[in-house]
């Protein structure tokens, strides 16, 4: 996907989280974290 003002790219995802994961805190995706969570890239 590309920023509609200027020409530098910007990636989206569809996420999966499981709802246990919800109970024991936030979840922030890091650069750590985001293999974790994603299913799909564009």
């Amino acid at each position: 996907m590309r920023d509609a003002w200027t020409d530098h790219a910007r990636k989206s995802g569809i996420y999966r989280f499981p709802i246990r994961e919800f109970a024991k805190q936030a979840i922030l995706i890091t650069p750590q974290s985001r293999a974790r969570y994603l299913i799909y890239e564009m």
